[in-house]
């Protein structure tokens, strides 16, 4: 028997998930922002202008959004086929 509270419990679960990693990635850039300042404004290969700060905030963006796909796949996958017994059901 699927319920409301399978599919709430279901999308709390992923979005707690998800949220945790993109946290988890954003502190520790900011984290590696005030205690390794050197470090990230070092280029990423003698004689060139691109420091590694910029390629991990790039990095750091399409990981977000890397994510926030994932997260909309899982949820549409899933969630719609809870959301379709839960309207079954409701029909019958």
């Amino acid at each position: 028997m699927t319920s409301l509270a399978q599919l709430s419990r279901f999308m709390r679960r992923l979005s707690l998930l998800f949220s945790a990693v993109l946290v988890v990635a954003y502190l520790g850039f900011n984290l590696a922002v005030v205690y390794a300042p050197g470090w990230l404004s070092a280029p990423i290969m003698e004689g060139t202008i691109i420091s590694r700060g910029i390629v991990m905030a790039i990095l750091l963006i399409i990981g977000a959004v890397a994510a926030t796909s994932l997260f909309v796949r899982l949820l549409n996958r899933r969630g719609d086929v809870l959301l379709e017994a839960i309207r079954k059901e409701r029909r019958s």
